[in-house]
């Protein structure tokens, strides 16, 4: 494995607190509990999770499974992934029992933070997207029919209808 630079260190520190500032601006937008915004990605700082990180954006790639298990901890320990919400599987003890790989639907915060990590990673990470227009927005465009494929379906209504009141005309299907 190389070395990893201190270069690739502050570059990746750069691209997340970046990635955070935008965050933070669009949650203001949506509603987002100021709370649940200056706490947005921390977890990406700590070290299980800072150097795999960095490695895959800016060093070497070729410890694909310790990124994998950083991605699963933030995945597992950030409700506003859809991830967190998913069930693998169902307790007997739950009336009516849930369906193993069925979600629950999201927390209002947590739904509000989701679309602010939408729209702050698609501003801050793709460098063609200088103005996020809410009505062009390919990143949403091209992860909608997956992301409806995740949802519980009230988590559905409560997200259209945010994008609805930040002037989305239309999020097919």
């Amino acid at each position: 494995m190389k070395k990893i630079g201190w270069l690739g260190y502050f570059r990746y520190a750069w691209l997340t607190v970046r990635h955070k500032y935008w965050v933070f601006r669009y949650g203001l937008k949506v509603g987002c509990p100021i709370f649940r915004l200056i706490m947005h990605d921390m977890c990406k700082f700590y070290p299980s999770q800072y150097p795999h990180y960095q490695r895959i954006f800016f060093g070497d790639k070729s410890n694909q499974r310790g990124f994998n298990i950083a991605w699963l901890k933030h995945q597992n320990s950030q409700d506003h992934h859809w991830e967190y919400w998913w069930q693998r599987t169902g307790h007997d003890r739950a009336t009516p029992r849930p369906v193993n790989n069925t979600p629950l639907s999201m927390t209002r915060g947590a739904m509000l933070e989701m679309i602010s990590d939408w729209m702050g990673a698609s501003r801050a990470y793709d460098k063609e997207n200088k103005d996020l227009d809410i009505n062009n927005w390919p990143w949403l465009d091209k992860h909608w029919p997956k992301a409806i494929e995740h949802l519980h379906p009230d988590t559905i209504t409560e997200v259209r209808k945010v994008l609805h009141r930040l002037g989305r005309k239309t999020l097919c299907p």
